[in-house]
């Protein structure tokens, strides 16, 4: 098995998932979640925080992905504050609130 295969099993067996919250990073969102993603697998809620740059759109277009949307934008600890419910209420125990948002620099997320 795979490492990242093993933190998915692991994630699933203690009902963890990571929080993405997001605010108009339509520029790089695609790249961070498509990382986070290759990690985490399924177990990952982005919330869009009212995003008016094209983030919606293409959240939207992702099979696979919990996605919560503020209208209009509430702010990051609302964000934050509204995934954790929103797990509670899917069964999940655990919450990782990604260190990464959506306008971290790949360069950043890759290590290099």
């Amino acid at each position: 098995m795979t490492i990242s295969g093993n933190l998915q099993k692991r994630m699933e067996d203690t009902r963890t998932c990571v929080l993405l919250p997001t605010y108009n990073n339509n520029a790089t969102l695609a790249g961070v979640v498509q990382r986070i993603r290759s990690i985490v697998g399924p177990h990952l809620l982005v919330i869009d925080d009212g995003s008016t740059d094209g983030s919606r759109e293409f959240l939207a277009s992702i099979a696979g992905i919990d996605v919560l949307r503020n209208e209009p934008n509430q702010g990051k600890g609302y964000s934050l504050r509204r995934g954790f419910k929103h797990l509670l209420e899917k069964g999940y125990t655990h919450a990782s609130p990604s260190i990464a948002t959506a306008s971290t620099p790949r360069k950043t997320l890759s290590g290099s």
